[in-house]
């Protein structure tokens, strides 16, 4: 992704549009999502839960 395309707009259906800035915060916030995920498995994993 180059410094021209953060500002780009993307249609999602007809009446939603969402950034490109957009799409990057919420791939941050999966990721950690994900990551938070596999340390509360581990931990129930622990506590036999």
């Amino acid at each position: 992704m180059t410094v021209t395309e953060i500002g780009k707009e993307i249609k999602v259906n007809y009446e939603e549009v969402i950034t490109v800035n957009e799409i990057m915060k919420l791939k941050k916030e999966m990721a950690r999502i994900k990551e938070e995920n596999e340390i509360l498995k581990k931990a129930m994993l622990y506590l036999h839960i």
